[in-house]
């Protein structure tokens, strides 16, 4: 017979959200200095997550930018960061890593580094099929069905990214006549476990997506008072009776071109954003 828990005997929802760690970033900093002798970086407060490992190819061409690989190129603690001019703004990028562990873990360094402005770019599964591949998506809430986002912030079942940021992704997109969806999103650990039952009761509660990290980095965001945002690019459905990747041998320029699409409109919002804040 399988005992029933309570909130109290889940290990996730142990304790309350501290600032006071046995870890910190700093603390890592700090060791870095001391066993390799190598400073930490200093980002700029403008920052791109972007989970398409291959834009690095992409940013270095179209940027000329200049790439930190931190402690070194040959023992790197974390993915290359890219730092770049965009009209006049220093800008950073950085792969995170998949899954909201590491794009945890990465955003609570570029914090540390100095990143103050972030806006995490990612292609997402799709909960409805009125939403074509490649529309762009804003998440205005996560739904936090991953573990990370509990170490972070006390127990709900939202988590929200920075109003600032979503106004400004907004104000972007209108500038380039853009249209664009709202809605919430499913971050969830677990991509083979999307049941069709989780799928329609989450759509039905308002999310139009599914990915693995929004809902712990609007976490980690609110926790460390920094802004933090999305903008999705519509990739897979998992909307109908089976799994459809919405993509066929040969496409993945068309691909590569949304991503590129996106990525502009969010370095745009930061320019709009640091024209209205000087």
């Amino acid at each position: 017979m399988t005992k029933e828990l309570d909130a109290k005997g889940i290990s996730l929802f142990s304790g309350l959200p501290s600032k006071d760690a046995v870890l910190n970033p700093e603390d890592l900093m700090e060791y870095v200095m001391k066993v390799h002798e190598k400073e930490p970086p200093k980002v700029p407060k403008y920052c791109i997550l972007g989970f398409f490992k291959e834009m690095y190819d992409y940013i270095e061409k179209e940027y000329d930018s200049r790439v930190i690989h931190w402690p070194s190129k040959k023992n790197p603690m974390f993915g290359a960061i890219h730092i770049f001019e965009y009209k006049d703004i220093d800008v950073s990028f950085i792969f995170p890593g998949i899954g909201s562990p590491n794009a945890a873990a990465m955003l609570e360094m570029m914090i540390a580094f100095g990143g103050e402005y972030f806006i995490s770019l990612g292609g997402v599964g799709i909960l409805t099929d009125r939403i074509k591949r490649g529309e762009v998506i804003i998440p205005t809430k996560a739904l936090r069905d991953e573990g990370t986002s509990f170490h972070y912030q006390e127990p709900s079942r939202y988590s929200y990214p920075s109003p600032l940021i979503i106004e400004y992704i907004k104000k972007s997109l209108k500038e380039n006549n853009r249209p664009f969806h709202e809605g919430g999103t499913w971050t969830t650990d677990a991509f083979f476990r999307e049941t069709h039952e989780k799928v329609r009761e989450f759509h039905d509660e308002g999310c139009l997506t599914v990915e693995m990290e929004a809902s712990a980095l609007f976490s980690v965001g609110e926790f460390r008072d920094v802004d933090v945002g999305g903008l999705f690019a519509a990739g897979d459905c998992v909307a109908g009776p089976k799994w459809d990747a919405r993509r066929k041998k040969g496409e993945g320029d068309n691909v590569k071109e949304e991503r590129r699409e996106i990525l502009g409109y969010a370095l745009n919002a930061f320019r709009i954003l640091d024209s209205d804040t000087r």
